[in-house]
């Protein structure tokens, strides 16, 4: 038993992904570059915030010479809803803002040596409630 869980540890370190907690300053912008791999691939795993009254606007861009496949993308998860930006031998462009959510999460995996990929994420400030009476 033992022995299957240092194996099960070693494989976990080897696939698996850490996420980077980063904080987007109130109406600021971090650009997210992936690193690279052997090989070429390029990981990256960010866990995004903001302050409270400010919203994230994810835009992200994809390049890759594989097409047909998904071999290579980007996984955009904002309030419980995941989008996947795939490359597909061609430019790949992904903009989205909900003035309600101020966390996301991004990956960013690929397996084609000559992919690109880059997200840059800002932070407003949420519209001003008006008072109806």
């Amino acid at each position: 038993m033992t022995t299957l869980r240092v194996l099960l540890a070693v494989c976990c370190a080897a696939y698996c992904i850490l996420a980077e907690d980063v904080t987007v300053p109130a109406n600021g912008e971090l650009k997210l570059m992936p690193d690279q791999k052997a090989g070429g691939r390029l990981e990256g795993q960010w866990k995004i915030s903001t302050p409270d009254h400010y919203y994230l606007i994810v835009s992200c861009g994809l390049w890759s010479s594989a097409s047909g496949t998904c071999k290579d993308k980007i996984l955009i998860t904002q309030g419980g809803k995941t989008t996947e930006v795939c490359g597909e031998g061609k430019n790949s462009f992904y903009v989205q803002q909900d003035t309600n959510l101020n966390t996301a999460e991004i990956i960013i995996l690929t397996n084609t040596p000559d992919a690109r990929a880059m997200c840059t994420v800002y932070s407003a400030e949420k519209p001003k409630e008006e008072n109806t009476f």
